[in-house]
């Protein structure tokens, strides 16, 4: 904060309960209803952000604050000046948002708007003080208080405040949709997981830089954070692949048709939910694969709950995690144990491959690739070599899908015509609510 206020008297310090020194004179605070917020429209070239959105506004409004929208504020991040009025603001001009007590922006203010701003105001905004030297003596000159979001420590009590990071965050997110939608080739089988985290580091290294050259310590922090976890986590997922990251990055070029894991004539078996139902009730050791589809479909807490049902009566379930989907950030792991499901009933492809021949039922639920035996049987595969749960192995295996499509890696899975496997199509989601429902029935 810019202002520089008087050091406290010792007496309010360090005052004993049983001191005898004059309490110093107390000063009354202003009312929220009293203070007004301004949110103007940001005028930086390429700027689409808004400092506020309509759902902080009735927060605001809601505490009593009288809340300025400058018109269009919020047009380009596709909040139209209506979105506001419902959540209580006031649509004004540009120099009644200025006048406001408090005003948010994102971009630092440029030279005709600080013109505009109320001497002695707030102003609450990225800053970066190091860099803008002339703005803070600007600032200063007009007395105002201003609070600047990048200069926030990066601890736990300030998460709540920590508008850099989630900007970091966007950006890396941004980046790996950009560089995916400039790539040469589609992605295939576990792939894409290991693409995303390669790029994902590399924004880190790029905001890693930019602080470095920006003198701003914090970015530079954050960005290598970003940077060194992504690498990590694509040296991991690499390893479990047994491949090298230049064969990921670089194994599509040159390949013009991939081998077909499809049987000549190959039939499937379909089956409904009440016939799942009945093998699940009759299955003694369950093994439960799950993949993009259960995430998609959000259908892990239906599941949860059946494996409780199914435990409660005596039964052994297990889930099998292909170490690729089961390191992905807010893939898998996480959805089971936000579902409630227990770290000790998850286990990964290494602990649990070899188990597969004594079981009694695998149900698969939205995997596709990651339980590909071509991956195995056919070296002419794009997913060749790549290690992958062998739940073809179980007694009986069921295929929980939307349909018969391929998946990432666009090649056909030869379990599905396998004779122990049966496919129960349809939405994870749907699917897995009928099949719970019918479950508690037979074991009612």
């Amino acid at each position: 904060m810019l202002r520089a206020y008087k050091q406290l008297p010792r007496s309010w310090q360090c005052r004993l309960s049983s001191s005898s020194s004059a309490t110093p004179p107390s000063t009354s605070g202003v009312s929220y209803t009293k203070l007004s917020i301004g949110v103007p429209k940001e005028i930086w070239q390429d700027e689409r952000r808004v400092a506020v959105v309509p759902a902080v506004v009735s927060k605001l409004v809601k505490k009593g604050f009288n809340v300025n929208i400058e018109e269009d504020a919020g047009a380009l991040a596709n909040f139209p000046n209506k979105t506001y009025e419902e959540a209580g603001a006031k649509i004004t001009n540009l120099k009644t948002t200025f006048q406001s007590d408090i005003v948010l922006k994102v971009r630092p203010l440029l030279d005709n708007e600080i013109q505009n701003v109320r001497n002695e105001g707030t102003l609450i905004s990225f800053l970066y003080p190091a860099q803008n030297q002339d703005l803070i003596k600007k600032l200063s000159e007009r007395k105002m208080n201003a609070f600047a979001m990048d200069c926030i420590p990066r601890i736990s009590r300030a998460q709540a405040f920590d508008a850099l990071s989630s900007m970091a965050n966007v950006a890396g997110y941004r980046a790996v949709i950009e560089a995916a939608a400039h790539f040469p080739r589609f992605f295939s089988g576990a792939d894409m997981p290991v693409v995303i985290t390669v790029l994902n580091s590399y924004s880190g290294w790029a905001l890693c830089a930019e602080g470095f050259m920006l003198n701003n310590s914090l970015m530079t922090i954050v960005g290598a954070l970003i940077g060194s976890s992504g690498a990590i986590l694509s040296y991991i997922m690499c390893k479990a692949m047994n491949r090298s990251l230049p064969n990921v990055i670089l194994g599509g070029y040159g390949v013009t048709t991939g081998g077909s894991a499809r049987p000549t004539d190959a039939t499937h078996t379909e089956l409904n939910v009440d016939s799942v139902a009945e093998l699940i009730h009759r299955a003694s050791n369950i093994i439960i694969t799950p993949g993009y589809g259960l995430c998609v479909a959000k259908a892990q807490y239906p599941i949860a709950e059946l494996v409780d049902l199914l435990k409660e009566s005596g039964k052994k379930v297990r889930f099998a995690i292909h170490p690729v989907a089961g390191r992905m950030p807010g893939q898998l792991n996480v959805l089971l144990a936000e579902a409630g499901v227990p770290y000790d009933d998850v286990f990964e492809m290494d602990e649990i491959n070899d188990e597969f021949p004594e079981t009694d039922l695998v149900l698969v639920i939205g995997a596709n690739d990651t339980v590909n035996s071509a991956a195995e049987d056919d070296p002419n595969s794009p997913i060749a070599g790549m290690p992958v749960l062998k739940v073809w192995k179980a007694n009986q295996v069921v295929v929980m899908k939307r349909s018969m499509g391929v998946g990432y890696a666009a090649v056909d899975n030869p379990i599905f015509y396998n004779p122990n496997t049966a496919m129960l199509l349809g939405d994870a989601k749907k699917t897995c609510d009928s099949l719970l429902e019918r479950v508690k029935h037979l074991a009612a």
